[in-house]
């Protein structure tokens, strides 16, 4: 993210980027946002490793919620477009604008765009319901995205937290190449009324091996696999 306080940032990205040297970046995590980051090499969401038990999954306190075939509406739910996981694409209001016609080529269902809480969403041409997100009294920059998506039908996200919220919630998610949800989630908008729901046990095993709680990252675990993706 390269604004207000973590601009400083985007000079050291860009340093090692032209000397065509790695960079690990560590962001908030999906799993205990505010508890555990996730450790990205080179700043792709990607896998540290695979084939996991669920030792480590329990430890967090992850769990997997049973698919549901309910709800209505279908939340798009929107990133910052100063990351630098928006990179390359375009203006975020004409991605959403683009991504409303898409899905209303498929479906009638209410659309509902939700807002990053702190990137200010500019006008839209196409029709929708705004949701502001509501922080969560007594947490860390958590917001109400997981009560949210358990009463919908998917959730739209290109790739960042919302998709690994919604698909840990039993929430079908309709993400880009680039998300780390890929593997468990839909890419075809044509599949919106019948969305696939695959198996997200190895997925959910996999996903707990890349965030780490800070006393972990300062006994260098998780370090030793990140770095092992950058050698």
């Amino acid at each position: 993210m390269w604004a207000g306080r973590m601009r400083p940032n985007q000079q050291v990205w860009n340093q090692y980027q032209q000397s065509n040297r790695p960079v690990l970046v560590v962001e908030v995590g999906a799993l205990q946002r505010g508890t555990t980051w996730r450790l990205m090499p080179n700043a792709q969401n990607c896998f540290l490793s695979s084939g996991n038990t669920s030792h480590r999954r329990q430890q967090l306190g992850v769990n997997i919620e049973d698919w549901h075939h309910s709800g209505r509406e279908i939340i798009i739910a929107l990133q910052r477009a100063d990351s630098n996981q928006w990179a390359g694409l375009p203006a975020l209001e004409q991605w959403v604008d683009d991504t409303i016609v898409r899905i209303k080529q498929h479906t009638d269902r209410p659309i509902v765009v939700r807002p990053h809480p702190r990137y200010r969403l500019g006008k839209l041409t196409q029709l929708c319901e705004i949701q502001s997100p509501n922080r969560l009294i007594n947490t860390y920059d958590d917001y109400n995205i997981s009560s949210s998506v358990k009463h919908t039908w998917a959730l739209v996200n290109h790739n960042s937290n919302p998709a690994v919220t919604a698909v840990l919630h039993g929430t079908p998610a309709f993400v880009g190449y680039s998300s780390i949800a890929v593997p468990v989630s839909n890419l075809d908008f044509s599949q919106i009324e019948n969305p696939l729901r695959p198996d997200r046990t190895q997925w959910a095993n996999d996903l707990a091996w890349t965030e780490w709680t800070r006393d972990e990252i300062a006994k260098g675990l998780g370090l030793e696999l990140a770095i092992s993706m950058m050698a």
